[in-house]
């Protein structure tokens, strides 16, 4: 895969000339997004912000007309949103990724927010300021309990 450096960091390479003006585009891009999606998803917010921005300008635009996947984000699952507005890329990220390569009727809304809380949980503890936000600790203490699924379950019914 090729890779393009920023700073300390590298990061999956996308084409400069990228359009995504028909169907087939956004499927035939599926790999290179699930490459952004994985670097975003293990890579601290605060961590090679040119490449962050670059990877996920494309994301959202790869997203935005996909005709495959679909956010379906329900906001009670971000309590904490409105105090740190970033921590929505993370979310979509995960979304994303657990939607990546499934037939739309086989996604789970409940799956696909675990998936995304638990982007949002790898990426919230890399950064000491999320640590000690009570909403954080609560998320990523549901996860070590397993108890992430049930949590979104009551959320979403």
């Amino acid at each position: 895969m090729p890779l393009w450096a920023c700073g300390q960091c590298e990061a999956p390479k996308l084409p400069d000339d990228q359009s995504f003006e028909v169907v087939a585009d956004y499927r035939e891009s599926d790999a290179k997004a699930s490459d952004a999606l994985v670097w975003l998803s293990t890579h601290s917010l605060d961590e090679c912000l040119e490449a962050r921005q670059r990877l996920n300008a494309f994301v959202l635009v790869w997203l935005s007309g996909h005709p495959d996947i679909i956010i379906e984000l329900q906001p009670e699952a971000l309590p904490f949103l409105e105090r740190y507005p970033e921590l929505l890329f993370p979310m979509l990220h995960g979304m994303a990724a657990y939607q990546l390569g499934k037939p739309a009727q086989a996604v789970d809304p409940v799956a696909a927010h675990v998936a995304g809380l638990q982007v949002i949980a790898d990426v919230a503890s890399r950064v000491e300021g999320y640590k000690k936000d009570d909403d954080i600790r609560a998320l990523r203490k549901l996860r070590r309990r397993g108890k992430l699924e049930s949590y979104c379950r009551g959320l979403l019914r």
